[in-house]
């Protein structure tokens, strides 16, 4: 399940990287809000397992939210959008590296 929702976010995340590169977010708004539907259908399936993990950050609020309600123009031209971003691919690390340690 988290590799299945890993893929929706990095593809998420890779048609944000090319409508900023390429300064045209209404090219890419389509397949923005296509991802968003599958990313959300694929959270559900792991939100949950990542809570504490975006607790470990302080942040009260799911910051994965953004992802899923936002729109394309504020991820590209906002601070706060490439930080959540960061924040979250930091997340993603950590819950990684607790499934790849082994039980002791």
């Amino acid at each position: 399940m988290f590799q299945a929702f890993l893929a929706e976010f990095d593809g998420i995340v890779d048609i944000i990287c090319m409508a900023a590169r390429e300064d045209a977010p209404d090219l890419y708004r389509n397949a923005y809000l296509q991802k968003q539907k599958a990313y959300r259908e694929q959270f559900r399936t792991v939100k949950e397992r990542l809570r504490p993990y975006w607790q470990q950050w302080e942040l009260e609020a799911d910051p994965f939210v953004v992802l899923s309600e936002g729109n394309i123009e504020e991820m590209i031209h906002s601070v706060s959008g490439i930080d959540t971003m960061m924040t979250l691919q930091g997340i993603l690390e950590a819950y990684q590296e607790h499934l790849d340690t082994p039980v002791a």
